[in-house]
C-alpha cells in the first residue's frame, strides 16, 4: 500500500494540519490563507499536526498516518466478538462480522489512507456502543461510569459531531430499558454523562465563541453543506454532487472566488451568507427540496450498485 500510495493531496484537514504544525493555529483548510476556521472538527487535525512536527511532512509522516489509520480499523473489527457478547449474541457472530469487514474490499481507501478521520470515528462508535451494552447488562449505573462514558462521548463527538444523534438515540434506548425499574437512576447517570461531554466541549466551544463570536457546535460549516445540497444543480449522490456547478462555484476548496470572499467576508459571515441561500432556495423549491432528501435517504441504505465483485458483495452485505 505504501509503496503505490505514499501522496496525499492537502485537503481541507490537511491543511489545518498543516498550519496547526507551522504554529499559525486551527487556521487555513482552504487553498489559499483564509485565517482562522471552524470548518473541520478539531480532534483529526491535531492527531496529524503531532505527526507533522514530529515527522514532517513526507513519506515518513505519511506512513504513520497510515499504520495509525490501518490499526483504528483493525480494532474497531477485533472489538466486534466482544459486542457480540455484550448483545448476548453468539461470539461467532461477532467473528463473522469482523471477518467480513476485514475482509471487504467496499471501504478500502478511506480505512487505510488516513485522509480523513473516519476510521478513528468508527473506533470510538464500537467502543462507545460497547460500554452503552454493558452498562445495560451490568446495571451499572454509578457515577463514575457516568463521567467516564460521558468523556469518551465528548471524545468522540470532537472528531465527528454527527454522532451527537447516536448519543441521544442511546439514552432514549436505556431510558426505556429501565423505566420499569431504576428510571431515577438511569436519568442521574445520563444528566452525569451530558455533563461530563459538555465539559470535554467546553473548551473549544469557548475557542470558536472567542473566534467567531457565536456560538458553534464543534463545527461551523452547516450553512455551506446545506447550501452545496441544495440548488438547482444539486444532485443526491455527494460522488456526483462535488462536480455540479453549485459546488463549483461555491465552495472554497474548489473555487477561488469563493475562497476570497471567505478571506474578505470572514469564514462565520460567508457560511451564513450560504445558510440564508440555502434556506431560500428550500423554501422556494419544497418539492425538489423533498424528493432530494428522500432520494439520499435511499442512496444511505441502498448504495447504487458498484461493477464487478465490489458491486455483489456491497448489495449481499446490504
Amino acid at each position: 500500500m505504501f509503496k503505490r500510495d505514499l501522496s496525499n493531496d492537502d485537503g481541507e484537514v490537511d491543511r489545518v494540519a498543516l498550519a496547526l504544525a507551522g504554529h499559525m493555529g486551527f487556521a487555513n483548510p482552504f487553498k489559499i490563507p483564509t485565517g482562522p476556521t471552524s470548518h473541520v472538527a478539531p480532534a483529526y487535525p491535531f492527531i496529524l499536526a503531532g505527526i507533522y512536527e514530529l515527522f514532517g511532512k513526507g513519506s515518513p509522516a505519511e506512513v504513520v498516518r497510515q499504520i495509525l489509520s490501518c490499526c483504528a480499523t483493525c480494532l474497531q473489527f477485533a472489538l466486534l466478538p466482544a459486542i457480540a457478547r455484550a448483545a448476548k449474541m453468539s461470539p461467532r457472530v461477532g467473528v463473522l462480522a469482523a471477518l467480513l469487514g476485514g475482509l471487504s474490499p467496499l471501504r478500502h481507501w478511506i480505512e487505510t489512507k488516513a485522509t480523513f478521520e473516519t476510521p478513528y470515528t468508527a473506533l470510538l462508535l464500537v467502543i462507545l456502543t460497547l460500554l452503552t451494552l454493558k452498562t445495560w447488562n451490568l446495571d451499572q449505573l454509578s457515577s463514575g461510569r457516568a463521567w467516564f462514558h460521558g468523556a469518551t462521548w465528548g471524545i468522540a463527538l470532537l472528531f465527528a459531531p454527527q454522532l451527537l444523534p447516536v448519543l441521544f438515540g442511546y439514552l432514549a434506548i436505556g431510558a426505556l430499558w429501565s423505566f420499569s425499574n431504576q428510571f431515577r437512576s438511569y436519568l442521574r447517570f445520563s444528566l452525569t454523562l451530558l455533563l461530563a461531554a459538555a465539559i470535554v466541549l467546553t473548551p473549544w466551544t469557548l475557542r470558536n465563541y472567542y473566534v467567531f463570536h457565536r456560538l458553534i457546535f464543534v463545527r461551523g460549516n452547516f450553512g455551506l453543506e446545506l447550501s452545496l445540497s441544495n440548488n438547482d444543480t444539486a444532485l443526491p449522490l455527494s460522488e456526483l454532487n462535488i462536480y455540479t456547478e453549485g459546488v463549483q462555484n461555491n465552495h472554497p476548496s474548489s473555487s477561488l472566488t469563493a475562497a476570497q470572499a471567505v478571506e474578505r467576508l470572514g469564514e462565520s459571515a460567508y457560511y451564513h451568507q450560504r445558510l440564508r441561500a440555502a434556506y431560500r432556495w428550500i423554501g422556494s423549491h419544497p418539492w425538489r427540496f423533498l424528493r432530494l432528501t428522500t432520494e439520499r435517504v435511499r442512496y444511505f441504505w441502498f448504495p447504487p450498485l458498484e461493477p464487478h465483485l465490489k458491486g455483489i458483495i456491497s448489495s449481499l452485505l446490504t
